[in-house]
């Protein structure tokens, strides 16, 4: 076998990418005695396959003759942890739905209709004023935190 087909082997067999016909050349090539200097170090991985599919399980068996089977241990079932999260996350999803619904009901609002248009501009007017002192007031309380949090941003970077 040539020694550059063993090497575009090698190269597909680390990638993943050989079929079952070429591993078995890859292996017959690795198991004969005559290896090039530079394959032997992957020559030890196919020789430790080698080794390793020739180990038998002992057969075990009882007074009366009879294999018996080894059991392997079961694993908990994942599934009722499963169950019992969605249960939480359902439980959790209700309470925190009725607590906004408790806060909406108990909000009151006042409905009104104005006929008036005059009287309504003043309405709105008001609203308007009410939305804008808001937003002052939030405007406000970002202008004294930002440079803190730049400061703080500063101080971190300084510290790496």
């Amino acid at each position: 076998m040539k020694f550059e087909n063993i090497d575009q082997l090698l190269e597909k067999y680390w990638e993943g990418e050989t079929n079952l016909q070429e591993e078995k050349e890859l292996r017959a090539y690795f198991n004969a005695n005559n290896i090039a200097e530079r394959h032997k170090e992957s020559a030890s991985i196919f020789q430790f396959y080698k080794s390793e599919s020739l180990i038998k399980m002992p057969e075990i068996k009882s007074e009366s003759n009879k294999v018996v089977q080894l059991k392997t241990a079961r694993k908990k079932p994942f599934y009722f942890y499963r169950i019992a999260a969605i249960g939480l996350v359902m439980l959790a999803s209700i309470i925190g739905i009725n607590k906004v619904t408790q806060v909406a009901q108990s909000t009151n609002y006042q409905i009104t209709e104005v006929e008036d248009p005059k009287q309504a501009l003043l309405i709105t007017k008001h609203a308007l004023a009410l939305v804008k002192s808001k937003i002052n007031t939030a405007n406000s309380a970002i202008k004294e935190n930002v440079p803190k949090v730049a400061l703080t941003n500063i101080i971190k970077n300084k510290i790496k």
